[in-house]
């Protein structure tokens, strides 16, 4: 009894041993994944930044298979978003939205919550059915894509993303058959049935290759009216043209046979400055405009990829220098047209003296006028 005593514990002792060596080593497998997944996460990071979505959402997706983080699946659906796999987008917005709930991340539940609403209405749908005609479907298997179609989902409108589908279906004793149809990426909605199959032995049929039955489509808008029928709309008054006034208020009065005041041509330089202003304002309103929109493809609300946030930044600071050039440029603008009339007014005046002087400060810049009458 005593030696089969220490037997027993000697065995006990060889299982806790066992245990800790396989805990120790799934523990290490762990962590091997964790740094790969961190490395793949960073490079699908800085890929979607780029817009490179044909290889940021495979590094993404590996790296939420292996080390499957909500932040890193929200950053997958964003890819597929990007890339026009809406179904796909849709499906992993609603999982992030779940996820972040039970980890306690209710703004991110809220924000992947909203995009899955957002995206829900455009998912297209491919509903496979099987023929009535068919009868005893025993041993029948479907695919699609070359992934087997459960039973339960036959006849169910299934999300898929756009682009070509296929269908087979193989059963004991029967010839395969095979089909292909194309869905659009947003909003498709399509139908396939799958035939009685043939038997081997069977001569082919005349028609090979079986046509896909179309669900019905939503309705077309309603058609735009053409030119010819929209109601004749007036012509609109030509806008003030302050360039060409000043351009044409240039030549010297031909009926006082004299030249520019001095008043007069600083007006003309300051109305110059006024339209480089104006210029100026308008290159950095479409600067702006290019770098929101840029920074669109790695921001969702408040969320941002690091070049994106970059990008949201140099939008604002490039707004601000457009506010600051329209209003400068107007200003500087209308007062040197005020300068070129009344200087011109001025000069047939032999009691009257008029200075133009330039006003400049902290917060505004323009021009003013003094003299005696």
């Amino acid at each position: 009894m005593v030696f089969l005593d220490r037997i027993v514990k000697s065995q006990a002792k060889n299982l806790v041993a066992l245990a800790v060596v396989a805990g120790a080593t799934s523990a290490q497998a762990e962590t091997g994944d964790v740094v790969v997944a961190e490395a793949l996460f960073r490079d699908g990071r800085q890929l979607l930044a780029q817009k490179d979505y044909a290889h940021a959402c495979p590094k993404l997706a590996e790296s939420f298979r292996r080390d499957p983080a909500s932040g890193t699946l929200l950053a997958l659906a964003m890819c597929h978003e990007r890339d026009g796999k809406v179904a796909s987008a849709w499906g992993e917005y609603a999982d992030v939205a779940s996820r972040s709930k039970l980890e306690g991340r209710a703004d991110r539940a809220k924000a992947a919550r909203a995009k899955a609403d957002e995206l829900e209405p455009r998912v297209s749908k491919l509903t496979i059915s099987i023929s009535p005609d068919y009868g005893d479907t025993a041993g029948l298997e479907v695919k699609r894509n070359g992934v087997v179609v459960q039973t339960a989902l036959l006849g169910t409108a299934l999300p898929v993303d756009g682009g070509t589908q296929t269908v087979e279906a193989t059963a004991p004793g029967k010839k395969k058959w095979r089909a292909q149809m194309a869905l659009a990426a947003s909003g498709d909605r399509q139908m396939i049935t799958v035939p009685k199959l043939e038997d081997e032995g069977d001569p082919p049929r005349a028609v090979a290759k079986p046509a896909a039955t179309p669900r019905a489509r939503a309705p077309e808008p309603p058609s735009v009216p053409t030119k010819e029928d929209a109601p004749a709309e007036p012509t609109p008054a030509p806008k003030p043209d302050v360039a060409s006034d000043i351009a044409a208020s240039i030549t010297p009065d031909a009926d006082s046979g004299r030249g520019l005041t001095g008043t007069q041509r600083l007006g003309i330089a300051t109305g110059a400055a006024g339209l480089v202003g104006l210029g100026a304002g308008a290159f950095f309103t479409f600067r702006a405009v290019s770098k929101n929109n840029d920074s669109k493809s790695g921001c969702y609300g408040d969320m941002c990829l690091p070049g994106a946030k970059q990008d949201r930044l140099d939008a604002r600071t490039a707004g601000n220098l457009a506010t600051i050039g329209f209003i400068a440029g107007g200003a500087l603008t209308a007062a040197g047209v005020v300068m070129y009339i009344v200087g011109r007014r001025s000069s047939s005046a032999q009691t009257s003296s008029l200075e133009a002087v330039p006003l400049a400060g902290p917060d505004a810049l323009g021009a003013g006028l003094r003299g005696s009458f």
